[in-house]
């Protein structure tokens, strides 16, 4: 029992001992910890002050981004969810943004720069700029320029489509009037879709059916350049920027912390090299 007693009284007298050797170096803590704020303290003022503007998105039918519910729909080319899936494509490409800035002829100094802010939340879309930057402003403009982008990249997969299905259906109706199919034949009428005929089954629709649709789809192609969707992608507009990263008293503290470990870190090296010698 008293073993166990001295035990500890010298454990403690060990610990005091260290502290007063550490205390001896008080002028390296004091030193070090006060370098560490300084520079802390000059790199939050040097550092470029970044900032944020954000946009919601919402779908037509009002589903999440990432709900795998939300799908491309092939049969209906004119959908407004295929606007929507193209315009949240581009809108979050970093070649789409980069051909904006072009577009735009937008030039920044060496230490201003804008760029697409990761997100956790797909619904949301950011961008990150500097302090002398109007990035609400170019985010406004860049919401358009994306609109107007995916519009286009549609109307060209809807001509595209369109193109095919008028070749098809006017061989269909070569075939048809060789075989002197003028009205469908009842056995094959659920062979195919009408919105994607296919040249082996769609001759069986009769010269008739098959002119109807060749009509349709020529008028279709007509009309997709003055293509225009109802519905806006964008639920909230940016309307003010917000400033991101730490702030002065952040750095201070990071410093004061860094600071502290260095110097403790150096006392004991110092402490281990004279025990040593």
């Amino acid at each position: 029992m008293l073993k166990k007693k001295t035990d500890i009284n010298d454990n403690d007298i060990d610990l005091i001992d260290l502290l007063k050797k550490c205390w001896n170096y008080k002028s390296y803590l004091i030193v070090i910890t006060l370098f560490c704020l300084i520079i802390s303290s000059i790199y939050s003022e040097t550092k470029s002050k970044e900032f944020s503007s954000k946009i919601r998105l919402v779908s037509p039918n009002y589903l999440p981004v990432n709900s795998p519910d939300l799908k491309y729909d092939s049969e209906n080319m004119f959908s407004e969810i295929n606007y929507f899936i193209n315009f949240n494509f581009y809108l979050k490409s970093s070649e789409n943004f980069s051909n904006f800035l072009k577009s735009k002829n937008y030039q920044f100094e060496n230490k201003e720069y804008i760029g697409i802010k990761d997100t956790e939340n797909n619904d949301n879309f950011s961008i990150i700029f500097t302090e002398n930057i109007d990035g609400v402003k170019i985010l406004n403009e860049y919401i358009e320029f994306t609109k107007q982008k995916s519009k286009e990249e549609l109307v060209k997969k809807i001509k595209f489509k369109k193109l095919n299905m008028i070749k098809i259906l006017e061989r269909s109706i070569l075939i048809a009037e060789k075989a002197n199919f003028t009205t469908p034949q009842i056995v094959n009428l659920y062979t195919y879709s009408l919105n994607s005929p296919k040249l082996f089954t769609s001759f069986y629709l009769g010269t008739t059916v098959l002119n109807e649709l060749l009509e349709q789809n020529i008028k279709d192609l007509a009309e997709a350049d003055n293509l225009e969707f109802n519905h806006d992608p964008v639920l909230v507009y940016p309307e003010s920027s917000f400033k991101i990263g730490l702030s002065l008293k952040n750095y201070l503290i990071n410093g004061f912390i860094i600071g502290l470990c260095l110097s403790f870190l150096t006392i004991f090296l110092l402490i281990v090299s004279k025990n040593r010698s």
